[in-house]
């Protein structure tokens, strides 16, 4: 992903001096390196010039979600994938195993601050990276507004009587994490349309 971090940074440097006012980035990849993933991230949210757009034709999975989420839009193929960003890490004997629970901890901070920050739903995206969360749509019942949280949330939002729940959209799992197509990003209201 560093390559990918270098190129993004020539690209939007390029877009700046060449007046653009949307920048859409094409992302297909099973993943990268977290530190490089927020970093690109940070990138695209950094962005003052343009909307950026985050275009998904196959797949962007782990570090390629993260870095989806500083886009200001994401775009899919109805049947490309978004998610499943659990850290992982090869262990002595080669094979990957979840990081410690600490790292996933501070990862799950660090993608709900992303995403509330670029206007994605944060509860899915940490959900991207933390396989304990409960999810709900849940509905305002004053403003008839939706939108998804866990049941932490609901305990500490002002006025959480407001709330209700109306379907759980995404339940702990010992083995996955969030991932969803183009279609399911649009319903959960990560993904602002699909294309072909």
């Amino acid at each position: 992903f560093l390559f990918t971090e270098k190129v993004l940074e020539r690209q939007l440097a390029r877009a700046r001096k060449l007046g653009a006012d949307l920048v859409v980035i094409e992302i297909n990849s099973p993943g990268g390196e977290v530190e490089s993933s927020f970093r690109c991230a940070e990138m695209l949210e950094a962005v003052n010039f343009a909307t950026t757009v985050a275009w998904v034709p196959e797949m962007a999975l782990s570090g390629a979600a993260i870095m989806s989420l500083g886009a200001d839009l994401i775009v899919m193929h109805p049947n490309a994938r978004l998610g499943d960003a659990g850290p992982i890490y090869a262990n002595e004997f080669g094979q990957f195993e979840l990081v410690p629970e600490k790292i996933r901890s501070d990862l799950s901070i660090r993608i709900r601050n992303l995403a509330e920050r670029t206007h994605h739903p944060p509860a899915l995206a940490q959900a991207m990276v933390d396989n304990t969360l409960v999810v709900f749509r849940v509905q305002n019942q004053e403003t008839g507004q939706e939108s998804f949280m866990t049941d932490n949330e609901l305990q500490v939002i002002e006025n959480p009587g407001q709330w209700k729940k109306l379907e759980q959209v995404f339940k702990p799992n010992d083995d996955d994490f969030l991932e969803v197509t183009g279609e399911k990003a649009v319903e959960l209201q990560l993904a602002e349309m699909v294309v072909q």
